[in-house]
């Protein structure tokens, strides 16, 4: 049995993974703001709306960035909340390589992009973010969240770059482990934070699971 099953969470967070945005391209980074969902992602955020609706959520935080709160607004209106936006929880700035396709990237910054393929946690984006900033306000904004005194359930629409960082954080995990952590568009994890541990009880689920309590 769980060492902490017993007892009551002091906080419990829904990391939800923005529903699948619109794409005139694929292969290229999207990180900056603007881009809307596709008539798919309008479906799957109406579907995380009515499997949240059942939770008792106290509020729903979001990412800025339009795919994000195209995807917590309806979560919000179905426990009848305004969605808080919080700028720590925004996808990592891509800088220069923001709208560039892949095979681009490749051939205009062969040392750079080998360095982000090999050591992407290494990384710093010319004239953007680096990994290690990007870290760093991610954590400033979820401890902002921990401040909460009383008991209670939460939902954070943001990106799987966020996603994983946190979840990644609540099992101590390196930072090289990021990427073996799936972040499905539109996905769904929950992490039960206690006085001094923290329990991930759903990892990339949709809409459709459940999650013991």
């Amino acid at each position: 049995m769980s060492q902490v099953s017993h007892r009551a969470a002091a906080l419990r967070i829904w990391l939800i993974r923005h529903a699948e945005p619109l794409r005139n391209r694929m292969g290229y980074l999207d990180s900056r703001d603007g881009i809307p969902l596709s008539e798919a992602g309008h479906v799957q955020a109406a579907r995380l709306a009515a499997r949240l609706a059942r939770e008792p959520l106290a509020a729903v935080y979001s990412s800025p960035m339009r795919r994000a709160m195209d995807t917590a607004t309806p979560i919000a209106n179905a426990g009848r909340l305004s969605v808080i936006q919080n700028n720590g929880f925004r996808e990592i700035d891509f800088g220069d390589f923001e709208g560039r396709e892949f095979d681009d990237l490749q051939i205009t910054y062969p040392e750079l992009y080998e360095q982000w393929m090999a050591r992407p946690t290494e990384m710093t984006f010319p004239n953007g973010e680096s990994f290690s900033g990007f870290k760093q306000r991610v954590m400033h904004a979820f401890k902002g969240l921990t401040r909460r005194k009383a008991p209670a359930t939460i939902a954070v629409v943001s990106h799987a770059g966020v996603n994983r960082l946190l979840i990644a954080n609540a099992l101590s995990l390196c930072d090289d482990c990021l990427f073996r952590i799936g972040q499905n568009y539109a996905s769904l994890s929950r992490i039960a934070y206690f006085d001094n541990s923290a329990v991930v009880e759903l990892l990339n689920g949709s809409a459709g699971d459940s999650a013991g309590t």
